[in-house]
């Protein structure tokens, strides 16, 4: 047996050299072309997937109630109901106009005061800011908006479109007066009694402008 060793241990040493040599990462052996027989590395194909077709959602519209009734006059049904002392059931019948003409004016002033009415600012935020956009150039609107967004605790936002209206129209008095009352709400004092002041210019006869003007001045001390 250990002639036997002897005898294949010398052959067994030199293959195990031989497939270490073979197998050493040098720059030259690591840049070699694969022998034949061997099945080369391949990076994984590329796929690229086509994306689905995304079908549009219908816009809804936050104002409109859905009906099947088009042949009511659902306007008219809301000044009757207006008249008759039930508020909650003409601010439907408004919203059901809107459900077949989105813009119509008087539906949507409809809507915006009977929601206010109703406590529903958020209504009448969306259909003064619909009339608004209707009539760019009007003032009025955005004031009215102002003074839901105030209503439903957003200051900056009834800042912001108070503030548009006195650009629109600068001989405003009441835009200046929900800016002043907008910068009241978020304590910034300073602002609002310049805001306050210039509605006091404009209309001296503006009392809820002179009440707040003077609440602004109790809280920064000029109490004279």
């Amino acid at each position: 047996v250990s002639v036997l060793i002897r005898r294949f241990s010398m052959p067994v040493a030199l293959a195990l050299l031989t497939q270490c040599a073979c197998t050493e990462h040098s720059p030259a052996t690591s840049m070699a072309a694969p022998e034949k027989g061997i099945i080369a590395h391949q990076p994984p194909a590329i796929t690229t997937s086509v994306p689905e077709e995304v079908t549009p959602q219908p816009t809804i519209d936050l104002l409109a109630l859905e009906h099947d009734s088009p042949s009511v006059d659902h306007l008219a049904a809301s000044q009757s109901l207006k008249a008759s002392g039930d508020v909650a059931a003409a601010l439907d019948e408004a919203r059901r106009a809107l459900y077949a003409s989105p813009n119509d004016e008087d539906a949507l002033v409809a809507v915006a005061r009977l929601a206010s009415k109703q406590k529903k600012f958020a209504l009448s935020a969306e259909a003064w800011d619909r009339l608004a956009t209707l009539h760019a150039d009007d003032a009025m609107p955005r004031i009215e908006n102002a003074r839901a967004l105030l209503a439903l605790k957003k200051p900056e936002l009834a800042m912001a479109a108070a503030m548009l209206a006195t650009q629109i129209d600068a001989e405003n008095a009441e835009a200046f007066h929900v800016v002043g009352r907008a910068r009241i709400v978020q304590e910034q004092w300073a602002q609002a009694i310049v805001a306050l002041k210039q509605a006091v210019l404009l209309n001296p006869q503006h009392g809820w402008a002179h009440n707040n003007l003077g609440f602004a001045y109790l809280r920064t001390n000029q109490n004279d």
